[in-house]
């Protein structure tokens, strides 16, 4: 076979463009690239230093196309998956705000036999870094140079050379990763080691070492959905193996104390009575049958001992969810935590210490709060150790079981911190820097791997048809996008401007700006975290808000003309996601105020609120008539008669899970599919769908992700325009 290195090759960093076959390589291995992506990266490589506006690349690249900007937008964001590019820390390709990209870095051409393995490898020796990425250039000459179908290395002395001197460079390395966490107390000054251990396509989510400590476990989504699969690997380098390939997510996971099974939550895609609740499953860690044991609210972790596992659950439908020990011989449940039943109150990530007689949870106020308890499962004695009330992430106990560490963003990024077991003040891990989302701890050999936390929600708003046939506009779509998270779009009732919330000042805040994107302004001024789930006023003139006060959930209202606050609720209890009446005399939220998540309706001239819902209500908004309530339960679309009061469950939904990817418009209901990223038309007349458009990239979790404007030709999504959920391992971490 021909080797394609001789022909005519652009190189930078570790990566080849290989011109005449249109192939990208990084060291031996080939990238696959569909030809429009190539064709952009090439375009950016052949240009390094220029910037190179949008339109220039689209309309070199889909020369007799119309393409719309979002289009390169994701082909961007693609393509720096595939050359493990962050654009927080851009090696490459350079976003120019409004503008376009430019390509930064070195580029070196080479002409056909110009390309030598020798030269190559002495290269990668010369600058390789210590230690070394798993894919560097090192690593792969050592790899290449072992391969018995490359014969003719092993007949040059340099490489035999070259292979032994590498072998024992990683040798020294991995070992002095070792022993320095075990000497650190002689060392106080050696920084922290961290390498990339995951950087596939796909956003990694749970994660956890083997009990011996060479293995990971972490699940990943699938490159070419959101769906996720469980893998495993080994800590010291080689492929990653796919465990699971079912049609259903995975995600929360354990391993067995003796390391030869698997424990994971699966979410049951239409799976009857128990659709809202997931399986728990096991499979031996090589692949084999699996065994269903029981369903669950969430939450996983198997007992040192090996006898139980501690999962999230609750006795009945309007119960408060708890921690149960399961049997894995007979299914027995034992109850460990019992929140309070009269507020809106749930505990979750349960982990057990390393000698099975403690266990810590997070307790939850509203899927928004939560402190960290801890319990022992001797006694039953139960001490809360954290009074943040911020959001946990994850949390585990150190090597020392004396500590736990936790994935908190209580001062304001989702940063590792750490507290006594026997209580105390949370102190910052300062040998991690990045923003985190899941961790694991090594029970041997001091490490510690986690998956960063990288996502930037970006608002879109394009031109669509209307319902009635009539064109869409003749405008270009338009983008509300910082650095920082920008979503949760809303259209004023005259169409003339979007709200929206946004991280770009460091907090959660609402912002203001045209319906073309232009004139973006700062509405709220909070000192503290957590203002959201915005919504216009009929009149326009005024927005509310649910807002974060001292760590409780309270509804608040800003004049669009003035910035001025007002807080409409002072409750015990959390009230969150308001929504205006149609006459502009009153307003809805959801609170718990009767032992469960309902919808309650408040006049502005009356003291106490009137409870709509019984059987369950989360988020609402009133028909543009005042006849009916629209409003999710359980992540599906029902209704509300004022006239009669029924409560009925839309049919034609019923297999939907909208979650707050809703939108009620004039006679319609639009949503956005959970899987297929599909946006959908509900007609509520002849009761038909239709499709109007797609997400060009993921859902933000939990957060609104589609507005209309009145005239329901303007759609506004917000959807993550990048993110990475690389795994990153360490050492000396503390």
């Amino acid at each position: 076979m021909e080797d394609i290195r001789n022909h005519h090759t652009l190189t930078f960093g570790p990566f080849r463009l290989n011109t005449e076959y249109t192939r990208l390589f990084r060291n031996e291995r080939n990238i696959p690239l569909p030809r429009k992506r190539f064709d952009i990266l090439l375009l950016l490589v052949q240009n390094p230093g220029r910037l190179l506006t949008k339109n220039e690349i689209i309309e070199c690249i889909w020369p007799d196309q119309f393409i719309e900007e979002n289009n390169l937008t994701q082909h961007i964001y693609l393509l720096r998956q595939s050359i493990e590019d962050d654009p927080r820390y851009p090696r490459y390709i350079i976003t120019i705000p409004g503008k376009g990209y430019m390509f930064q870095g070195t580029v070196e051409e080479w002409e056909p036999g110009a390309w030598h393995s020798d030269d190559a490898a002495r290269q990668a020796a010369a600058t390789s870094p210590a230690p070394p990425h798993l894919d560097s250039p090192a690593v792969a000459e050592v790899v290449s140079a072992a391969d018995p179908t490359h014969p003719q290395r092993w007949r040059s002395p340099r490489a035999v050379t070259l292979l032994i001197l590498l072998l024992l460079g990683l040798v020294g390395i991995m070992g002095w990763m070792v022993t320095t966490r075990e000497n650190r107390t002689r060392h106080q000054n050696v920084n922290p080691i961290s390498i990339p251990l995951q950087t596939l396509t796909g956003f990694k989510k749970s994660l956890a070492f083997s009990p011996d400590g060479k293995m990971l476990a972490f699940t990943s989504e699938n490159e070419q959905s959101n769906k996720t699969d469980l893998y495993i690997r080994m800590i010291s380098g080689g492929e990653s193996i796919r465990l699971t390939n079912s049609p259903e997510n995975e995600l929360d996971l354990a391993w067995s104390p003796q390391g030869d099974r698997l424990a994971f939550l699966r979410w049951p895609e239409g799976a009857g009575a128990d659709r809202d609740k997931y399986q728990v499953v096991i499979m031996p860690t090589l692949g084999g049958p699996e065994q269903i044991l029981t369903t669950v609210e969430g939450g996983l972790d198997w007992s040192p001992d090996g006898r139980y596992l501690a999962i999230c659950d609750n006795v009945s439908p309007t119960a408060a969810v708890g921690i149960f020990l399961i049997s894995l011989d007979n299914q027995a449940r034992r109850n460990i935590s019992r929140p309070p039943s009269s507020l809106n109150i749930f505990d979750h990530l349960p982990r057990f210490d390393r000698t099975g007689q403690w266990l810590a949870f997070v307790r939850w106020e509203s899927g928004v709060n939560g402190d960290i308890f801890i319990t022992n499962l001797q006694n039953g004695e139960l001490k809360q150790l954290t009074f943040d009330k911020h959001a946990i992430s994850d949390l585990r106990f150190a090597e020392d079981n004396q500590t736990i560490v936790f994935v908190s963003n209580r001062n304001g990024n989702h940063r590792l911190w750490e507290i006594p077991v026997t209580g105390g003040t949370p102190a910052l891990v300062t040998g991690i820097t990045d923003e985190l989302q899941k961790i694991t701890i090594s029970p041997l050999n001091g490490y510690i791997a986690y998956t960063q936390l990288t996502n930037d929600t970006a608002t879109e708003i394009v031109p669509v048809n209307r319902a009635d046939g009539a064109p869409a506009p003749l405008r270009p779509p338009c983008f509300i996008n910082s650095s920082r998270r920008d979503d949760t779009p809303r259209f004023s009732p005259d169409g003339e401007q979007i709200a929206f919330i946004s991280t770009r000042t460091g907090k959660d805040e609402i912002w203001v700006a045209r319906a073309d994107c232009s004139q973006p302004r700062q509405l709220t001024s909070d000192a503290e975290d957590g203002v959201g789930s915005p919504r216009w006023s009929p009149d326009g003139r005024k927005l509310i808000f649910d807002h974060h006060i001292n760590g409780q959930s309270e509804i608040s209202m800003v004049e669009i003309s003035s910035s001025i606050v007002t807080r409409l609720t002072n409750d015990p209890l959390p009230n969150f996601l308001p929504s205006w009446s149609s006459d502009g005399q009153a307003f809805y939220y959801c609170s718990p105020q009767s032992g469960s998540e309902q919808i309650w309706k408040k006049y502005f001239n009356r003291d106490k609120p009137i409870q709509i819902t019984r059987q369950g209500g989360f988020e609402c908004v009133e028909s543009p008539d005042g006849r009916y309530l629209y409003f999710t339960n359980r992540n599906q679309l029902w209704t509300y008669d004022f006239s009669s009061g029924a409560v009925s469950l839309i049919p034609e939904l019923s297999n939907y899970l909208v979650e707050r990817y809703w939108h009620l418009g004039h006679g319609a209901i639009y949503f956005v599919t959970d899987l297929q990223m599909e946006i959908l038309r509900f007609d509520l007349a002849t009761r038909t769908l239709q499709q109007v458009g797609t997400l060009p990239g993921f859902l933000p979790n939990a957060l609104p992700g589609i507005s209309l404007n009145p005239a329901e030709n303007l759609l506004a999504t917000s959807y993550i325009n990048y993110r990475f959920g690389d795994i990153i391992l360490t050492s000396n971490w503390r």
